[in-house]
């Protein structure tokens, strides 16, 4: 149940992602690349609390558990470049092909290291 959850905060806070980047971009004519960087942050700070709150129903000590969080989320990067780049560049796949398996691999990975590692219930 608690993968559900996780997946259901996932797209959620992709959408909500979406949406302030092409607002900031669109109707603020903000930079895309800072938009991209200013709507990522308010989504992280969400996911850890309900993901902290929700998901996992952690009770850990706040200080380490989102120092963990975000080395899964910086983990979850380096996934998503290495798949990309491998795929791409290697394989020879189109991209899209190539973000289908990012959008497999990451968010299972970043999931198992939640559950394992980052709420672990001490």
């Amino acid at each position: 149940m608690s993968f559900i959850k996780y997946v259901f905060i996932g797209v959620s806070g992709y959408v909500v992602y979406l949406i302030l980047l092409v607002g900031m971009v669109e109707i603020l004519s903000v930079d895309p690349v800072l938009a991209s960087l200013l709507s990522f942050t308010p989504i992280l700070i969400l996911s850890y609390i309900l993901s902290y709150k929700w998901v996992f129903e952690s009770n850990n000590n706040h200080k380490t558990t989102f120092l963990r969080y975000l080395l899964v989320v910086g983990v979850g990067l380096v996934w998503n470049f290495l798949i990309m780049y491998l795929t791409i560049n290697w394989l020879n796949w189109w991209y899209v092909y190539s973000q289908a398996l990012v959008v497999v691999v990451v968010p299972t990975s970043n999931y198992l290291l939640n559950h394992f590692w980052t709420f672990k219930k001490q």
